[in-house]
């Protein structure tokens, strides 16, 4: 997911096959007391020169991970061997196009046959001028096979789709479509439709998959990120330069009312959130809740399914390790940037795994008792230990039922594995 800060990106990598693990990782073995998540950098998978990993959603039934590179349009299969990653197939999407359009965000339907891409497309005068603004849902085939990568279907949807997210009985693909006409490519650009979300009926499979509903939405309210509750019902979506969250029933769209739009919460100092990541997590007492992270204000919020938020976790000094970048006095906000952000559970514990963009890390927070949420674990990532924040730019993030994390560090080109130290 873009920053409005992250104009310059910096890729500094030689193609190569695999990167050995970080040579900085610690024994996998634990402290004793509590059973709390302690993690560490087990591996970190290096990409081509050119490739920017932003997005990795895993494929459900395997050990494997689907990551998409957003400017290379590049969708690599990625195998999980123990402690190591390994590249499986690679397939470069949309070659014959030559403008600045990007694959943004990817989610994979529950059976792990196929995938569901969003792509902003970027059109441009005899100038170079750009001239258009627009978006669609690409949908992919997961084969092992020669097939990996083959387009059954393109659904046209709002312009700058920044999300997407496949319903747990995938019935419903649900995009964000972010319009970004401030900060984004578009920048300037009168004639566009607004920002939207758009809801996908995938009754008749990917094939049929067709816009049934584009939610538009004001000036300003730029969705970015989606999550959707177990019953494939609840939808959540972050606003992101609104500060603020749409909530919304699928069930109930076409009614009165059905659309409730929520202020994120402020961190302690008064700054605005600028909402990015969202995912729904279980608590210990059964709770189904959802986590949104504050890139703006280094906040994690946690709230329920009527729009009540429960706790606000604020991410500073004293959980990051002082060998970690940060923005530092001159920022334009946050230190970490909280970006992407996923949920796991182990050893019956509830945890939050969120991406710190400036820091090139993942911090992990116990959230069994959401009221009771803290910050237990932050671990480095990448290839480089100690460098700058843009040369790493952890972004795209996923775990698995195990406490396996997946990072796509989109500035390093490379894609990382945390796993818990052995208890």
């Amino acid at each position: 997911m873009r920053s409005i800060h992250s104009a310059l990106r910096i890729v500094a990598l030689v193609a190569s096959a695999l990167a050995p693990a970080c040579e900085t990782s610690p024994p996998k073995e634990g402290p004793p007391g509590p059973s709390l998540y302690r993690g560490f950098q087990a591996h970190a998978l290096r990409f081509g020169a050119a490739d920017n990993p932003e997005s990795v959603r895993l494929v459900p039934g395997t050990n494997s991970a689907l990551v998409v590179s957003s400017k290379s349009r590049k969708l690599s299969l990625v195998h999980r061997d123990g402690d190591t990653l390994v590249l499986g197939r690679t397939a470069t999407m949309f070659a014959e196009d030559a403008s600045e359009s990007e694959l943004t965000n990817v989610d994979v339907e529950p059976q792990g046959l196929w995938a569901a891409i969003t792509r902003t497309l970027i059109d441009q005068d005899g100038e170079g001028r750009i001239s258009r603004c627009a978006g669609e849902l690409v949908f992919v085939a997961l084969d092992d096979s020669s097939a990996f990568g083959s387009i059954p279907k393109r659904v046209e949807v709002g312009p700058m789709p920044d999300s997407v997210k496949i319903t747990d009985d995938g019935r419903w693909a649900i995009v964000a479509n972010e319009q970004d006409v401030v900060w984004g490519k578009c920048e300037g650009l009168e004639d566009i439709a607004p920002p939207s979300v758009s809801v996908i009926d995938l009754a008749g499979g990917p094939g049929a998959a067709k816009e049934v509903h584009r939610l538009e939405l004001g000036p300003g309210q730029e969705p970015e990120s989606v999550s959707v509750s177990s019953d494939s019902d609840l939808v959540a979506v972050t606003l992101q330069d609104s500060h603020q969250l749409l909530m919304f029933r699928i069930s109930a769209l076409g009614t009165d009312g059905a659309l409730k739009v929520l202020d994120a919460p402020k961190n302690t100092t008064g700054a605005d959130a600028w909402p990015d990541g969202v995912t729904r997590f279980t608590a210990k007492d059964k709770r189904e809740l959802f986590a949104v992270a504050g890139e703006a204000n280094d906040t994690v919020s946690l709230l329920d399914g009527e729009g009540r938020f429960l706790r606000t976790v604020a991410i500073d000094d004293a959980h990051v390790p002082a060998s970690l970048p940060r923005l530092g006095a001159e920022s334009w906000g946050p230190q970490f940037q909280p970006d992407s952000i996923t949920a796991f559970r182990r050893a019956e514990e509830s945890y939050l795994a969120v991406s710190l963009k400036a820091s090139g890390a993942v911090a992990i927070l116990r959230v069994s008792v959401p009221e009771e949420a803290e910050v237990v674990s932050v671990v480095q990532l990448g290839l480089a230990p100690g460098a700058e924040a843009e040369q790493v730019g952890s972004e795209g993030i996923a775990a698995s039922e195990d406490g396996a994390i997946w990072v796509a560090n989109e500035e390093e080109g490379s894609v990382s594995l945390v796993l818990p130290l052995a208890q």
